[in-house]
């Protein structure tokens, strides 16, 4: 087994080439792991596809470990970066996998957030560096469909009519609780935003999956913080940490979730990001829904309730902090400088951000319930889809050509969810060997 992964590549691209296995980085015991392919690299870590090897007994992954399995591993330049600041790439492992240990732990665990199966450390070089240790965090993998597996993705995917009411709802609710399971274990997640909320199934049974707690504030767990942030999501108050790298910002608490939370909804709701200036969005500038050139006409067909829709997102993302908050604490520290980035959006008249989760569920998902409501209505009675469906199509067969239902782009097919259950109960065809890549 060879114990030294090598790479050209800064995001380790190639990492996978010949499906090494990945062994421990100080003892070289395997993991039962071998690398399949690269799946993707963001801005600290490289993602890859794995496969389980069953015979091979590791106390790296849990026994309840799938075959395939999504492995998160750390960049090297991540590695260097955190080592100038006197950090260790080992405390953006530990966060994440304390965070999805407490999921884990639920009986029963969250289905709204990523799995966890396993951990540990590899050797991996770069060219003309030396080999580092670097962790690595076995993850649910997320089969998404030809739609996307991220809400990034399947929201890009929509097309330009955008996403319609009842599935907008439906997203929104999902996302709400497993932001809900994290702030009840104790973890603010920090970095909310489309393209860390994964998404599960056809869009039909869709089911959003908060990922990527990497810089999460894990509560009793004494980590080095990384201060990060990604604009247009995260909250105003996340941008002061930089005054103090080395210290927990007080300001920083469960409403910073639910800043970034009402960004992914209107995101959700708009097809498109809330934020198109920073320095307006900075200054406290937050359109309506009506602004999007991509919203759904069942939500344009109800104005009332899109102005109670714009009203709950404007609180759930106000730059004003929730009362009580510069009473915190070390929070005076960062008044002088908040004061000059965001004056009168944050120290002024405007109503205060929502406190928590709850509170943002409560004036957002009752309106947007009843948009979904009137939507099935209105559609129903002249006998139109009211949501996106999978799409049908005939496989054929030794036996003759039969009805079978796959995950295929999505668009509103007619009879809707009647026409899916009909060719779900029809004889399924007889299917030849899955292509690779499938």
């Amino acid at each position: 087994m060879t114990l030294v992964l090598r790479s050209s590549d800064p995001d380790l691209r190639d990492l996978a080439q010949g499906r090494p296995a990945l062994a421990d980085a100080r003892t070289g015991a395997p993991s039962g792991l071998r690398l399949v392919r690269w799946i993707g690299a963001g801005g600290m870590s490289a993602v890859f596809l794995a496969e389980r090897d069953p015979a091979v007994a590791s106390g790296h992954l849990s026994d309840i470990a799938p075959t395939l399995l999504a492995v998160k591993i750390v960049k090297p330049e991540t590695e260097h970066g955190l080592a100038r600041l006197g950090m260790s790439s080992t405390d953006l492992a530990l966060r994440e996998i304390e965070a999805l240990v407490r999921v884990r732990n639920l009986r029963p665990p969250s289905e709204f957030v990523i799995g966890l199966y396993g951990s540990g450390s590899a050797l991996v070089q770069l060219e003309n560096d030396s080999a580092l240790s670097l962790p690595w965090i076995a993850l649910e993998h997320v089969e998404g469909s030809n739609a996307g597996t991220t809400l990034a993705e399947r929201i890009d995917c929509a097309g330009e009519g955008g996403v319609d009411p009842v599935r907008a709802h439906r997203l929104a609710r999902g996302i709400i609780e497993g932001v809900r399971v994290l702030h009840r274990l104790g973890v603010i997640h920090r970095d909310l935003k489309p393209n860390n909320v994964f998404v599960a199934g056809p869009v039909d049974v869709e089911t959003p999956k908060i990922a990527d707690c990497g810089i999460a504030r894990v509560e009793g767990l004494r980590t080095a913080t990384v201060q990060a942030m990604t604009p247009g999501y995260g909250a105003p108050e996340q941008m002061l940490s930089a005054l103090r790298p080395s210290h927990q910002n007080p300001l920083v608490g469960p409403w910073s979730d639910v800043h970034a939370l009402a960004a992914t909804i209107f995101f959700v709701i708009a097809s498109e990001d809330w934020c198109r200036s920073e320095p307006a969005w900075n200054a406290g500038e937050r359109r309506s829904l009506r602004t999007s050139r991509r919203l759904h006409r069942g939500f344009l067909a109800e104005s009332d309730l899109l102005d109670t829709l714009d009203r709950a997102l404007r609180a759930g993302a106000s730059p004003k902090l929730p009362p009580g908050t510069w009473d915190r604490e070390g929070a005076s520290f960062y008044e002088r400088r908040a004061r000059q980035l965001f004056g009168a959006s944050m120290f002024g008249d405007a109503p205060a951000r929502y406190p928590t989760v709850d509170e943002l569920a409560a004036a957002v998902l009752p309106p947007l319930e009843a948009v979904a409501a009137r939507w099935i209505e209105r559609e129903s009675k002249e006998l139109r889809p009211v949501t996106q469906f999978r799409r049908t199509r005939m496989v054929p067969s030794d036996e003759g050509a039969q009805a079978a239902v796959e995950a295929v782009p999505p668009s509103p097919v007619p009879g809707g969810r009647a026409l899916l259950l009909a060719l779900s109960r029809a004889p399924t065809a007889r299917r030849g060997p899955r292509a690779p890549g499938r």
